[in-house]
């Protein structure tokens, strides 16, 4: 072979597979650029080995050739069948610093990107094992409201506090994966025949589960069901706007049959969020699942669409758009009336025209509800200019405060469902998971890089650099059998999805851009997928077994410090400003951490990437879960 050195034969291969690599560099460790630059005419088994683990798990594309030139450049002494065979054993191969550092010179990694490795052995000789989950008997005085056989200790313990609480507000919290959801049943069924109940969730993939595990009665939204008169969803039929009879309509039989059930005292039912006023009347007793998740959606911005973006910022403009989305609407009401009344008569049929207004109706009437609800809150609403347009939105501690208060007034008893600590009043009661420990769900904090926007702006070589180490520690966990498929968590879909995406090449990666997540999610499981790329899975994500026993946190899912948060600091003060900033991003990292373990018998380990999260953790450890503090394993020796 014709001796290339090792920057032109890189350059030419980069040049030639570009575009299907997507790789725009080699970022090498300072060892491996001395092992395979270097002749020497001893341990080349040794040397063999390493480069065949490192080239084999980052840039198996160029591995082949480059390990056939480093063999020419020492004489040519491993017969080339040999080099490809240990090239193919490559991934299952070790590749750590320990290994190393025999073979080099004092001081080579100084300065070295990858040296980060020397604290990995605990990571990648780590060996996760079940916790046994002690499991009791159901207590005979109380097996007829619990639907289960078995309970865990904590689930236990939790059941016979709630079963005797008389609060009108309670907070059940507890580790995901820990049981709350049996728990908070066992209450409902207790109080059958005597109160009404309602399940909230802010999923369809939850209210599925409930269904399908309890065989509790769903409502979800309107799109979810079908109109058999005008072929669309529920959401765009005539019948939301002027007054039509609808046969044979799925949405409408399940609400009345719900409103029969919750009459009649009977077991409760599960709804979407969007269809909680529809059952407030008859319901006693209010489940939120997921509080946090209901808060967000309940709390989004909304763009003032018919006030131009140049306008002075002032509260009026929300009655301003008010009085403008009520003209349209009635406009759109008697173009509405027409196109059905033609349908009805047989000269047309359910065609574009009647789409579009049904889809401009819809999305009116949801706003003209959102904007009641700022208007009768003006003292409260934050109001700020993004690029384009005037934004609005209530902040999330107001319309906690509100939504639990309004609903106090009408004497409904909320129990409030959460795996972050919330801080409302009233009584908390835990459900604790000493099954899910250090043992079989470690967070192990592994700093590469900062890995913010603003460190990363103009350092593409991060992501290279994360994607590389990503690989290695994958690899190091498949060959143990530990799990088939990993799950990163990006912080944002827009620079960093894209660039882990681009670097994480040639492992298969599905990056989840739109759509349902649940769709992605499906996929992932049921497709030869290696990599789940996602900005940040909080709510809805369950991966049970040894196929997903890794992820990571590639960034600490700060979000982006804009107009919105700008608004607030004006409005409440940056103090406000700054401990609610720290406060979304833990609960987004613990909500995270609790995706890929979901019970005892479940294992799985979570790697967070980023070393902003130090500063985090540092000026905030009190804000974390005490079960997150218990499972974190610090690899860099700075967390306090």
């Amino acid at each position: 072979m014709t001796q290339l050195s090792l920057d032109s034969f890189l350059n030419e291969q980069v040049k030639r597979e570009k575009k299907r690599t997507k790789t725009r560099e080699v970022l090498l460790p300072n060892c491996i650029a001395y092992l395979q630059d270097t002749v020497t005419h001893e341990r080349h088994g040794e040397i063999l080995s390493i480069l065949s683990s490192f080239y084999s798990k980052v840039y198996p594309d160029y591995a082949e050739a480059i390990l056939l030139r480093w063999d020419d450049l020492n004489g040519g002494r491993i017969d080339p069948d040999l080099i490809i065979d240990t090239l193919g054993e490559g991934p299952r191969l070790p590749f750590h610093c320990d290994l190393i550092r025999p073979l080099i010179p004092p001081g080579l990694c100084r300065g070295c990107k990858y040296r980060c490795l020397e604290r990995a052995k605990p990571l990648f000789e780590f060996r996760p094992r079940a916790v046994k989950m002690n499991k009791v008997e159901v207590p005979s005085h109380i097996e007829r409201w619990v639907p289960s056989s078995y309970l865990r200790e904590g689930q236990l313990e939790a059941i016979l506090q709630l079963l005797d609480e008389e609060s009108n507000l309670i907070t059940l919290s507890g580790p995901t994966g820990s049981g709350k959801t049996i728990v908070f049943l066992a209450k409902l069924y207790q109080k059958e025949g005597e109160e009404s109940s309602i399940i909230v969730e802010p999923l369809n993939t939850l209210q599925d589960q409930i269904e399908r595990s309890y065989g509790i009665l769903s409502v979800k939204g309107r799109n979810n069901y079908r109109c058999p008169e005008f072929k669309c969803t529920c959401d765009l039929a005539p019948c939301n706007y002027i007054d039509i009879d609808c046969e044979g309509c799925e949405y409408s039989s399940r609400m009345n049959r719900a409103i029969k059930r919750l009459k009649s005292k009977r077991r409760p039912v599960v709804v979407n969020h969007g269809n909680l006023n529809a059952f407030i009347e008859d319901s006693d007793i209010i489940v939120m699942d997921e509080f946090h998740k209901i808060i967000g959606d309940l709390s989004q911005e909304e763009k003032l669409e018919t006030i131009d973006k140049r306008r002075e910022l002032s509260p009026g403009l929300l009655q301003e758009e008010y009085r403008n989305l009520v003209e349209q609407r009635n406009s759109l009401i008697d173009r509405m009336t027409t196109i059905v009344k033609e349908i009805k008569s047989g000269h047309r049929k359910p065609d574009r025209e009647y789409i579009v207004v049904s889809k401009l109706l819809e999305h009116i009437d949801r706003k003209l509800e959102r904007l009641q609800i700022l208007i009768s809150n003006l003292s409260k609403v934050l109001i700020y200019r993004r690029k384009d347009g005037i934004y609005v939105k209530l902040d999330e501690e107001y319309v906690i405060g509100h939504l639990i208060s309004s609903l106090l007034k009408k004497g409904k008893t909320l129990i409030l469902v959460s795996a972050t600590p919330l801080n409302i009043g009233g009584k908390t009661i835990e459900v604790s998971a000493n099954y899910i420990t250090k043992e079989n769900a470690p967070i192990f904090y592994f700093p590469v890089e900062k890995m913010t926007l603003q460190s990363t702006k103009n350092a593409e070589w991060k992501f290279h650099l994360a994607s590389n180490i990503m690989k290695i520690i994958f690899y190091n966990f498949r060959a143990r059998n530990l799990t088939k498929k990993a799950i990163l968590h990006c912080g944002n879909l827009h620079t960093h999805a894209q660039k882990f995406n681009e670097y994480l090449f040639p492992l298969k990666t599905l990056l989840h851009e739109k759509g349902r997540l649940e769709d992605s999610i499906n996929r992932f499981k049921r497709e030869d997928y290696d990599f789940l790329i996602i900005a940040s899975g909080e709510v809805g994500l369950d991966f049970y077994g040894r196929r997903f026993g890794l992820q990571f946190i590639g960034k600490v899912p700060y979000p982006s410090w804009d107009q919105e948060w700008d608004a607030r600091a004006r409005k409440f003060g940056r103090n406000y400003a700054n401990e609610k900033y720290a406060k979304v991003t833990i609960d987004s990292i613990v909500q995270a951490c609790g995706r890929i373990c979901r019970g005892g018998d479940d294992v799985g380990v979570t790697v967070i990437l980023d070393s902003k999260f130090q500063d985090l953790y540092n000026t905030r450890r009190s804000l974390f879960s005490k079960d997150f503090r218990s499972r974190l394993v610090d690899l860099s020796g700075l967390l306090r």
